[in-house]
């Protein structure tokens, strides 16, 4: 889902100081860019503003620049000290305002939004000032046949539940119906119930509306009968979002199609929760033609870094002994890291190493990101396990250049007595063409009004042996779903991002097997996968259910407090990475856990800084990293290896 015109506003204001111009609105839409990518394209030295808010100045110089920029007024001492000489010294200065958006106090908060919306108001109205973003007229359903045609501008079509001229309460939104937007940006907004009776008969069949030219839909479900209210969206062309809104009964959206020329791929449709009650599922079902992925295109051009210190005498800190010196061509120009090391001993440290050293470099515009775990390497042509999760690195050009001219070194720190031995290289992926997959957009916002939402399904029809393949979940207003799920056992990656009020996010249960979650770029304060939550009596708020052998856990990148529980077997290699909150972390792990078995399930963890609580249970081996906090770590039967960084940590186990 593209960003709204508030999250590109709210990066100008803080990057450039001024608003967003329309052309460049209008292409980071279409583009569908994430909050990462606007980010590295405005923090840099081809951007004039921002050269003249932030260039040529001491790190020091650049946090007051920043305060007065973003909230009006100069750095306390505290907040000073903390980004330039504390905790916050190691974020890299390009990404020092994203993190000031998301960690503002109230009162900051307030003057900062005060500054966005200003600026946002002075954003060119689009071409032609007409049509999309004008307001348009008010136009009522009637609980008969409508045939309706809407104006050139953004037009509202109601359609409330009432009484018919027999006294019966029917629906205004209905088979029969046939709406027309017309030009323009255009809604329906109703309130349905299960009238589809005929002389006391049930008919089964749902509300068929023919529309066109509509792109958004709102239903209020206020049917409390088994199975809620169905809208068969089988003749309703160009919805771009379908939206439970307000609802106190489930809510299905059948047969949806990519009917328009709006509508190209699953992507297109984004299904939205607002509002709803307690226990209220949510369906959306496609129909068996419309669930299509993006088609082939050529990826960006990448260089893919492998480096695992064999001979480390520090599992939980496997890259601690590791120097590397990495030189490439890219673009035209020669790029040189030297002497580069973890800054924690771990992958993500070396990360965020790589990352620094590009943006000393003038190259803050190329990313640097954890891709797939390995657990085993050759060296001298034999097949050695690892000790550790080792993983591989990607750095990416998001211009799609050509990674050329190739140098890659590696040497240890400290000399090894038994000699060192790595196996390290950096390989350039010429830019090929790649499959993505099928994907859908959610939008939760205020979902289960303070309660917990039922269960969510996005996915194909009955008829349909397809599935969502990619979830992009985004975070309003707090929200809380019992589980997320597709069809078909289809579902492989779930991203987590915000919106808007930046709220929290529980999601009580998913599908098993799920290759990825990530949450990088989520902005709230309290994230919960799999989780039980508790109040502050220790009393259950809401039940979650382990997720089910889960490979991967992104969300290094998150200050949120993450909760999340998994359950792993059947040889899952899995990494759970979580960041600067205060997060908890319970795996149990059993399964194949001969130690010569490549296969046996196990796991790293890397909990970041913060009070953090990591809980394995089961069988066979788990790596444990945590940074600066109070931990506390309880390894029971597992033969667990910890580093658990400053702070006064506690550490039980049972077998190590």
């Amino acid at each position: 889902m593209a960003l709204s015109t508030t999250q590109i506003q709210q990066l100008y204001t803080a990057y450039l100081g001024r608003p967003v111009d329309r052309e460049g609105l209008d292409y980071w839409q279409e583009q569908d860019v994430s909050l990462a990518q606007l980010r590295d394209s405005l923090a840099n030295d081809a951007q004039p503003e921002y050269v003249d808010l932030y260039g040529d100045r001491t790190r020091a110089e650049v946090v007051e620049a920043i305060y007065q920029n973003m909230f009006g007024r100069a750095a306390d001492a505290d907040g000073l000290e903390y980004w330039v000489n504390g905790g916050g010294s190691s974020v890299p200065v390009s990404q020092l305002q994203q993190l000031f958006i998301e960690a503002a106090s109230a009162e900051d908060r307030i003057n900062f939004n005060d500054r966005v919306e200003a600026d946002e108001a002075q954003i060119p109205p689009a071409e032609g000032d007409g049509g999309e973003g004008v307001e348009g007229e008010t136009i009522m359903l009637t609980d008969g046949r409508d045939n309706l045609v809407g104006t050139e501008n953004d037009d509202t079509f109601i359609g409330d539940v009432g009484q018919n001229q027999n006294g019966a309460v029917a629906n205004a939104l209905a088979t029969g119906d046939r709406l027309d937007g017309g030009e323009g940006r255009d809604k329906i907004e109703a309130s349905l119930i299960a009238d589809n009776q005929v002389d006391g008969s049930n008919t089964d069949e749902a509300p068929r509306p023919i529309t066109k030219n509509i792109e958004e839909v709102y239903i209020e479900a206020l049917e409390s009968a088994s199975g809620g209210v169905v809208l068969d969206a089988t003749r309703m062309e160009n919805v771009e979002q379908y939206w439970a809104d307000f609802g106190r009964s489930d809510m299905t959206f059948d047969n949806v199609s990519l009917q328009g020329s709006n509508l190209n791929i699953t992507k297109d449709v984004t299904f939205g929760i607002r509002d709803t009650e307690s226990s209220t599922d949510f369906n959306g079902f496609f129909d068996s033609q419309s669930l299509i992925r993006e088609s082939a295109s050529q990826v960006n051009s990448s260089l893919l870094v492998r480096i695992a210190d064999v001979s480390t005498e520090t599992p939980t800190t496997p890259l601690a002994n590791v120097d590397l010196n990495l030189s490439f061509d890219l673009g035209g120009e020669t790029i040189t890291l030297e002497g580069v090391r973890s800054t924690d001993g771990t992958y993500a440290g070396l990360v965020e190493a790589l990352r620094n050293e590009l943006e000393e470099a003038g190259f803050g515009d190329v990313n640097v990101n954890l891709s797939t775990p390995y657990s085993e390497v050759t060296v001298a042509g034999n097949t050695v396990t690892l000790p550790f999760t080792a993983q591989e690195i990607l750095i990416t050009d998001p211009a799609g250049n050509e990674f050329s001219s190739v140098n890659f070194t590696q040497s240890a720190i400290e000399p090894v007595a038994d000699g060192f031995l790595v196996a390290g290289n950096a390989q350039p992926q010429d830019p090929s063409s790649t499959s993505s997959l099928i994907e859908s957009n959610l939008v939760l916002d205020n979902a289960g009004r303070g309660s917990l939402a039922g269960d969510v399904v996005i996915g194909g029809g009955s008829n349909s042996e397809l599935g969502v393949e990619l979830f992009n979940v985004i975070v309003d207003r707090d929200s809380s779903i019992n589980t997320l799920n597709t069809t078909n056992g289809r579902l492989q990656q779930i991203v987590i991002t915000s919106m808007g009020a930046e709220g929290d996010l529980f999601i009580g249960g998913v599908q098993a097997n799920l290759e990825q979650i990530t949450a990088n770029e989520f902005a709230g304060e309290n994230l919960s996968i799999g989780a039980n939550t508790v109040d502050a009596d220790g009393s259950t708020v809401f039940s979650g259910t382990a997720v089910a052998d889960l490979e991967l856990l992104s969300a290094s990148d998150t200050s949120a407090n993450v909760s999340f529980t998994g359950d792993n077997d059947n040889g899952t290699v899995a990494v759970l990475n979580t960041g600067a909150g205060d997060d908890t972390i319970i795996l149990d792990q059993t399964g194949q856990s001969s130690p010569s078995d490549a296969s046996q399930t196990r796991s790293t963890i890397n909990a970041g800084n913060g009070d953090n609580t990591v809980t394995v249970t089961g069988e066979n081996t788990s790596t444990i990293v945590t940074g600066t906090g109070v931990d506390t770590i309880r390894g029971n039967a597992v033969s667990i290896t910890v580093e658990s960084g400053a702070g006064n940590d506690v550490i039980y186990a049972d077998n190590t």
